[in-house]
C-alpha cells in the first residue's frame, strides 16, 4: 500500500479534476537518473543543481582518481532525490498555493483516485486532542507518520 497526497488547484473548494496525486514514496527513477526526475515534475533548480553536482563529482573524482567514490557520491545523491523528491514536489505545490485536499492509502494511483473522488476517507480530518492519543490514556495511538516511528 502506498501513501498519496491529494493537492486541489489554488481557488478551487470543492473536489476537482484537475486535483494532483503526489504518491508519497520511493522512486526507481529518482535513483537512476535524479536531475531528469526532478526535470520531469518541474522541479528546474533542484535538478540543476543536481546535475552540477554530479559533473563537479564525476570531475572531481577522476582528477583524483578516486573513480569508485565519485560513483557512491553520485549514488547518494541519486538516493537522497529518491526518498525525498516527493517531498520537494509536495513542497513546490503548497508554496503555489495549491491546497492538500487530502492523504489516501491505496495500491495504486488509480485506487486513489477512486477513493478520493467517491469521497472516501480522509486521513486529512480534525484530530483529537493529543492527550487522547496518548499511551496513558488508553486511547488509540496515531498511525506512525515516518520509517522509525
Amino acid at each position: 500500500m502506498t501513501r498519496y497526497i491529494v493537492f486541489e488547484p489554488p481557488g478551487e473548494e470543492a473536489r476537482s479534476d484537475r486535483a494532483l496525486f503526489v504518491r508519497d514514496g520511493w522512486s526507481f527513477w529518482a535513483l537512476l537518473f535524479p536531475f531528469l526526475w526532478l526535470f520531469r515534475y518541474g522541479l528546474v533548480i533542484s535538478g540543476l543543481l543536481v546535475l552540477i553536482m554530479d559533473i563537479l563529482v564525476g570531475v572531481v573524482a577522476a582528477r583524483a582518481g578516486l573513480e569508485t567514490a565519485g560513483t557512491l557520491v553520485s549514488f547518494i545523491i541519486g538516493l537522497l532525490v529518491a526518498l525525498e523528491g516527493p517531498s520537494l514536489r509536495a513542497w513546490r505545490l503548497r508554496r503555489r498555493g495549491w491546497r492538500e485536499g487530502a492523504s489516501l492509502v491505496a495500491h495504486d494511483l488509480s485506487g486513489a483516485e477512486q477513493l478520493y473522488y467517491a469521497g472516501g476517507r480522509e486521513s486529512t480530518a480534525p484530530s483529537p486532542s493529543p492527550q487522547a492519543n496518548s499511551p496513558s490514556s488508553g486511547g488509540p495511538r496515531p498511525a506512525p507518520a515516518g520509517l522509525f516511528d
